[in-house]
């Protein structure tokens, strides 16, 4: 009683009143531990405990499973003494799927052919979902084929294994055979086309799924704003938009975020921020997303002023929020505010800067003519720059003419990646347009 009222102190109490504790008083004292998330207390308690069964030892390893720590609950799998329960078998698996241990799954697939247990449900469902999420999917189809009973779920993770790994038609006829479909079949479904690229099979199927009388969920609506996206089309997002509306779902900070990102997508940012608008409580997600809706459309001012009035709404911005704003500065010709954030990343938020804020600042000072700074900016990255930074000096040197910096940074180019021609055609532009001739 109190171990599941939360005062496992007070069940330590009475457990040590006892005068001769048995393996039942043991287990009901570890079990007290393990629900209040004192896991290591539980595993002392466990290592004094002088004779344990089978059920002490599933206790200790579905805990590790659940707090996450799924190479533990593999290493005491290991250690038992005990034969293995199918409660056992199904702790490990999860453990396994986890940590992708294929190897170890496979060791227990064996033990469960050779304890007769294959047509056990529950079993067979963790072993399959180990190799469906893994991509194993011979051995996931083998297993599936075989299970006793499938229920929508298996069918549903069987139709979302094949779609992750790009076998679209496969999960469509799966789809197709399935004898009842929920909102996560159809889920799972126009996911899988709206990752593939099939943006306008995916609405098609967002229709098919409302004429089959299924509610579209969030996450439906998710996909389908990725599929508006896909195809640019604008229409088809303001329809999306409405019905997730009348669904309640535009209030939802997750839902909106995806909408402000949709019309930022869709060339209307305007749009972004009526949505953006409408939200009662923000998050630095949904400013990162306002400030990058201005700046992917070209309105550096306005992404410049919404970061700011971020930073005054006590928001702090994250990476992420640095880089759209140094995107937005960089096709703005902001140079002094592009400086500004750059320096303040670390001085006033203590954010190390990562490769795509450096990138954008090399574009910033190339397209303020600073090409002198924005080489010296390449040279100087904590870590190797790839060819990305030295085509965006190569692009400003071609602008301002600046041929030898322009001729180096060519060099760069081409000793990363020998079969860059775009390097060569910038180059050979750059001696164009300050009137030298090319040299072979």
């Amino acid at each position: 009683m109190y171990g599941a009222c939360g005062q496992h102190q007070e069940a330590l109490a009475v457990f040590q009143g006892l005068k001769s504790p048995n393996v039942f008083s043991w287990n009901i004292i570890i079990l007290a531990y393990t629900q209040n998330g004192h896991l290591q207390e539980a595993r002392e308690l466990f290592s004094r405990m002088p004779k344990k069964n089978v059920v002490t030892w599933n206790t200790m390893i579905a805990a590790f499973v659940h707090s996450g720590q799924s190479q533990e609950a593999l290493d005491l799998f290991d250690e038992m003494g005990e034969e293995p329960s199918k409660i056992t078998l199904i702790h490990a698996l999860q453990a396994c799927e986890n940590l992708g241990a294929l190897e170890k799954a496979q060791e227990i697939h064996s033990r469960i052919i050779k304890l007769g247990w294959e047509s056990h449900t529950i079993l067979s469902t963790a072993l399959f979902n180990v190799f469906a999420k893994h991509g194993i999917m011979l051995q996931a189809r083998a297993i599936f084929e075989k299970m006793p009973h499938r229920d929508v779920v298996c069918w549903n993770s069987m139709v979302a294994a094949y779609a992750r790994r790009g076998h679209i038609e496969e999960a469509m006829k799966l789809f197709l055979s399935m004898s009842v479909r929920n909102a996560s079949s159809w889920n799972s479904i126009i996911t899988a086309y709206v990752q593939s690229g099939h943006s306008k099979e995916a609405f098609g199927l967002f229709k098919a799924m409302d004429l089959e009388g299924v509610e579209a969920t969030k996450i439906t609506f998710l996909a389908v704003l990725g599929a508006c996206t896909g195809t640019n089309s604008l229409a088809h997002g303001k329809l999306v938009h409405t019905l997730m509306v009348d669904a309640g779902f535009a209030v939802d900070i997750t839902a909106a975020t995806a909408l402000i990102t949709m019309y930022a997508k869709c060339g209307a940012p305007e749009a972004s921020k009526a949505v953006f608008l409408q939200i009662s409580h923000h998050n630095c997600i949904t400013w990162a997303s306002l400030v990058a809706a201005y700046a992917h459309n070209g309105r550096g001012k306005a992404a410049v002023d919404f970061f700011r009035l971020m930073c005054l709404e006590a928001f702090t911005p994250n990476q992420i929020a640095f880089v759209n704003v140094l995107h937005a500065c960089s096709h703005g010709g902001l140079l002094e505010c592009g400086t500004s954030f750059f320096q303040s990343m670390v001085g006033d938020y203590g954010l190390e800067p990562i490769f795509e804020h450096y990138a954008c600042m090399v574009d910033v000072l190339g397209r303020s003519g600073r090409t002198d700074i924005a080489e010296n900016l390449i040279l100087e990255m904590p870590f190797e720059p790839d060819g990305l930074p030295w085509t965006v000096l190569l692009a400003a040197c071609k602008i301002h003419h600046d041929v030898k910096r322009g001729a180096r940074a060519a060099e760069k180019i081409v000793e990363l990646d020998p079969k860059r021609c775009a390097a060569y055609t910038l180059l050979a532009n750059a001696y164009s347009g300050s009137g030298n001739k090319l040299l072979k």
